[in-house]
């Protein structure tokens, strides 16, 4: 990742005591959603057709310009 960043995140999964998964959805309904939507524009659907990484390109840019502004 540039500038040093490092992303981490759990491996495990937050079951509850029904050892049911806590934060997926099921068919839709439930889950946590994301605060930033990256919409699936025709632009954003040729680049993930290409290899790029639409979301993680994204969140860099986002991450960027928050240290940029600090």
């Amino acid at each position: 990742m540039p500038g040093g960043l490092i992303v981490k995140w759990p491996s495990g999964q937050s079951l509850d005591k029904n050892k049911e998964i806590q934060l997926d959805s099921r068919n839709g309904i439930g889950g946590v959603s994301p605060s930033i939507r990256i919409p699936m524009t025709m632009e954003n659907a040729i680049r993930v057709t290409n290899g790029e990484d639409v979301e993680l390109e994204e969140a860099i840019r986002i991450l960027s310009s928050l240290t940029e502004n600090s």
